[in-house]
């Protein structure tokens, strides 16, 4: 076998090949323990990909994998992204277009519940994790991937605060840069209505 099978990788619509590694060590089990064998079977995939017009080659390499990166590193991948269990790295082969791979996503979304009631009172929290001094704010954090801002608001609320309550607007945001781990940060603010206005009093030690 001189290169990947064709079962072993998929074609994006932006005609880039993502290699399955499971795939591979199934169909060719030596192929991600031995070294020679491995860099062999890339050398001459990436012959065979440019030839057919492909522009870049995604790997995503797990844990179990991770003696692949160096060859990957060696062969001129460079580092994409990585989370928790994997690393991804990619190789730009096109000679006809400049490298357009886009970075990464690298904006935090962050919610904040304003909660008002009839009175127009405001529920508020005081910070945990304050610079100096203590301030207080809304209740909120981060967004959980797949999450729309009003659940955010209404998790974070119910979190922190031990209070029920629903959704009814977006009110305002803002975007700032260079916050935690040097990502861009937007941040709303949503308008939320307590389920029960009778007591508007967070409970104590909730995070």
């Amino acid at each position: 076998m001189s290169s990947f099978l064709p079962s072993d990788y998929s074609i994006d619509r932006y005609n880039g090949v993502n290699i399955d590694l499971d795939k591979v060590s199934q169909s060719m089990p030596d192929a991600t323990q031995d070294s020679a064998i491995f860099l062999k079977l890339l050398n001459d995939s990436l012959k065979e990909w440019h030839d057919k017009g492909y522009r870049a080659i995604w790997f995503t390499v797990k844990l179990a994998n991770s003696n692949l990166v160096p060859l990957l590193v060696k062969t001129g991948f460079d580092y994409h992204h990585a989370k928790s269990g994997y690393v991804t790295l990619v190789k730009w082969i096109s000679k006809d277009e400049p490298n357009n791979i886009p970075a990464y996503p690298y904006t935090n979304i962050g919610v904040g519940g304003l909660v008002m009631n009839s009175k127009d009172e405001i529920l508020v929290v005081k910070e945990r994790y304050h610079l100096g001094y203590p301030f207080w704010k809304y209740p909120g954090g981060y967004a959980n991937q797949g999450e729309d801002f009003g659940e955010t608001a209404e998790r974070e609320v119910w979190e922190e605060t031990g209070i029920k309550t629903s959704f009814e607007s977006v009110i305002a945001f803002r975007h700032s840069h260079r916050f935690q781990f040097k990502c861009s940060d937007i941040y709303f603010v949503c308008k939320l209505k307590p389920a029960d206005e009778t007591n508007m009093t967070p409970v104590k030690n909730l995070h």
